[in-house]
């Protein structure tokens, strides 16, 4: 564990945070227990009072687990990152924004992409990226918008030492962002991985010449690991690889034990299993 980080201020920060959320709850009961208690008013009027409080409430204490998370994150992150980078930097705000997303041409990109937790970092002379995105298509019916979530999870982008001629997707083949595109679809022959997985490119001798029985199992491997909706994308030299997790991987502990080593395991873990995977496939410039 790198000493730079001071536990004092982060066990404080914690123990503020919980003390503000704390005086909100006994507030509230208060606020309740001295308007049923002297009925000022009618009982559809402290209903409303009630609720307004109720709301109030939660809206505080939401302020105050993201002021905490944030303030948290902005501390840690980059302590923590520096055991596995050079030259990192974390912000939570902003990230891979639809600009990097609109240019893979063969996956459902939606209309809507929300990105924040953005980390990256020098790896073996690759940039490596991270950040927490949602994917969604929202449209218009009876006078009503509905949103449909496509993908929310990690997505990373990493620099590779070499690229395929022409765009290749390996995409889960449950997951919500594979789109109906022009795109030739390939086949392996092997019953386990075309099972799993769906793929498409214009180049399809590079793919299958790349996709060798090993690295087919270590495809196979990975979604197991994952247990989530996986997306892999080559796109000239960078490679995306999406996992819809559906949770924040850099979630910031408040109720559980302040453990920083067991955070960064827990924080780093799916990160150094990205990593390694793409490392073994070999596309990392030494």
């Amino acid at each position: 564990m790198n000493n730079s980080l001071d536990k004092k201020y982060l066990i404080n920060l914690r123990r503020i945070t919980l003390l503000k959320m704390f005086l909100v709850v006994i507030a509230f009961i208060g606020l309740v227990f001295l308007l049923i208690r002297f009925h000022f008013v009618s009982n559809t009027i402290m209903l409303i009072i009630i609720l307004i409080l109720l709301i109030i409430s939660i809206i505080l204490i939401y302020y105050f687990y993201k002021s905490y998370s944030t303030r948290f994150k902005e501390v840690v992150i980059p302590v923590l990152a520096k055991d596995i980078f050079k030259d990192s930097y974390y912000t939570t705000d902003g990230g891979i924004g639809r600009e990097s997303i609109a240019k893979l041409e063969m996956i459902n990109k939606g209309n809507e992409v929300n990105s924040e937790n953005y980390l990256r970092g020098s790896y073996k002379h690759n940039l490596v990226e991270l950040s927490s995105i949602t994917i969604a298509d929202n449209t218009n019916f009876n006078e009503k918008v509905q949103r449909k979530v496509l993908f929310n999870g990690q997505w990373y982008m990493i620099g590779l030492k070499y690229g395929f001629v022409d765009d290749v997707l390996i995409i889960d083949k449950y997951s919500n962002l594979i789109n109906l595109s022009t795109y030739n679809k390939i086949e392996t022959k092997d019953n386990i991985f075309d099972n799993k997985f769906k793929i498409f490119s214009n180049t399809s001798s590079q793919v299958l010449t790349f996709l060798t029985e090993e690295k087919r199992k270590m495809f196979i491997d990975f979604l197991d690991k994952v247990k989530y909706d996986v997306v892999f994308y080559f796109n000239k030299d960078k490679l995306h690889i999406g996992i819809n997790s559906g949770r924040d991987v850099l979630k910031a502990p408040l109720l559980t034990k302040f453990d920083l080593e067991a955070y960064k395991n827990k924080m780093f873990e799916q990160l150094e299993f990205v990593i390694k995977f793409v490392d073994d496939l070999g596309l990392f410039v030494e």
